[in-house]
């Protein structure tokens, strides 16, 4: 699964670089020349305490892009 390879690559370059915890959204697409490529769309900033505020601001930054979304086939990738 090529997608899924640009996202867990995406994740680590992330992490690499992030001292935080942050929360990302982005979205994953291929090329023309169909190499997968993930693109990060916003960001937040997360207190270092517990996983709760973690999801909340995922489904906020969810919430922020879900009118840009409409009729396109979505999958969403959760790590913790």
């Amino acid at each position: 699964m090529l997608l899924a390879g640009a996202a867990r690559q995406f994740a680590r370059l992330v992490l690499a670089s992030v001292t935080h915890d942050v929360v990302h959204l982005a979205i994953i697409n291929r090329r023309s020349s169909k190499e997968p490529v993930a693109l990060p769309l916003l960001s937040r900033l997360m207190p270092d305490s517990g996983n709760t505020g973690k999801l909340v601001a995922a489904n906020t930054l969810i919430r922020a892009v879900q009118s840009l979304l409409r009729g396109f086939r979505v999958r969403i990738l959760m790590d913790s």
